[in-house]
């Protein structure tokens, strides 16, 4: 049942391995000198100003398609007779 990768399989899997040390060198390298840090500093605003927009148009597209119902517009109701107000 299991098969052993044939060596193009192998090869590609070393490949791919090469390049991840290489990019993970790469980014100690980085880290080491403190562009990394500069560049996450300089980065960070732009990716949460996009993340933010995305996550509002996905509100507002769920607001619009009645999947989610901000907690302003949902009526409060009425306590009913015999209950405990919480």
């Amino acid at each position: 049942m299991n098969q052993e990768p044939t060596p193009e399989e192998l090869a590609a899997l070393e490949k791919e391995r090469k390049r991840c040390e290489a990019r993970h060198a790469g980014y100690l390298k980085r880290k080491q000198s403190g562009w990394q840090k500069k560049h996450e500093e300089k980065y960070q605003p732009v990716r949460k100003a996009r993340l933010d927009k995305a996550k509002a148009d996905l509100r507002a597209e769920d607001i619009a398609n009645g999947v989610f119902i901000p907690m302003e517009e949902e009526p409060i109701p009425e306590p009913k007779k015999g209950t405990i107000a919480v």
